[in-house]
């Protein structure tokens, strides 16, 4: 069904934080400079329960890749599965626990608190905080507008993931009652039929910097989790 409608709808979100063709311009013909190695490594994780996805992203410089992208109703069991990601990326990617950011808002903090448990002190993103950028709403919304900005420059190498890029069209943008830019509401996309964007969420937020501000560090290492203290 997405490959047949897809490209017809991507082009009549009125409001869309970022068009299809930008999208596929930058998937084509990114504009590969010295600097695509630099920048540092970041991974975003989102969390979800039920019909929704946990999802996994990595940034490696200036390239985006999505590692992982599954449903599971049992959060504690997300928190294991995502430990043990972590743990292969530490030793494929070289990622530390403060490279790490994971989605502390509503359900993602007690997954975040158990993931520490289990020996990954990661930074909590707390999307719905006010923003330090005096333009936007709140972080999610400076994370999506910063990441879509990069895409329209071609300054970043992205999946050409088709659901990747049904979420970052299908979502809203909007100027409020106090002149700052926000996102539509997950709330409101899922009123007229448009799915989480979890995929989306996830990408934006790992193309940001995690020492950018928008991230509460956890300071002090929780004891590391026995099964997993041979990757310690």
């Amino acid at each position: 069904i997405i490959s047949s409608v897809y490209g017809e709808f991507a082009t009549q979100v009125e409001g869309g934080v970022i068009t299809l063709a930008d999208i596929e311009r930058c998937i084509r013909e990114p504009m590969i400079t010295s600097d695509y190695n630099t920048g540092g490594k970041h991974v975003a994780i989102d969390f979800a329960a039920g019909g929704d996805s946990n999802v996994i992203v990595f940034r490696n410089g200036n390239t985006v890749s999505i590692i992982k992208e599954w449903k599971e109703r049992d959060t504690m069991k997300t928190a294991r599965d995502m430990v043990e990601i972590l743990c292969d990326l530490r030793i494929s990617k070289g990622i530390q626990p403060s490279m790490v950011s994971g989605d502390a808002d509503g359900l993602g903090l007690p997954i975040i608190h158990r993931i520490k448990e289990l020996g990954w002190p990661v930074n909590e993103f707390h999307g719905g905080a006010a923003s330090t950028d005096k333009m936007c709403k709140n972080y999610i919304t400076d994370c999506w507008i910063n990441a879509c900005k990069k895409i329209r420059n071609r300054s970043i190498i992205i999946p050409d993931n088709q659901e990747l890029k049904l979420q970052l069209t299908s979502r809203k943008s909007f100027q409020n009652q106090t002149g700052k830019l926000q996102l539509e509401s997950k709330e409101d996309m899922k009123a007229r039929g448009v799915p989480s964007p979890d995929i989306a969420d996830a990408f934006c937020m790992a193309v940001g910097d995690p020492a950018h501000g928008l991230l509460t560090q956890f300071q002090v290492p929780l004891p590391r989790a026995k099964s997993y203290s041979g990757y310690f």
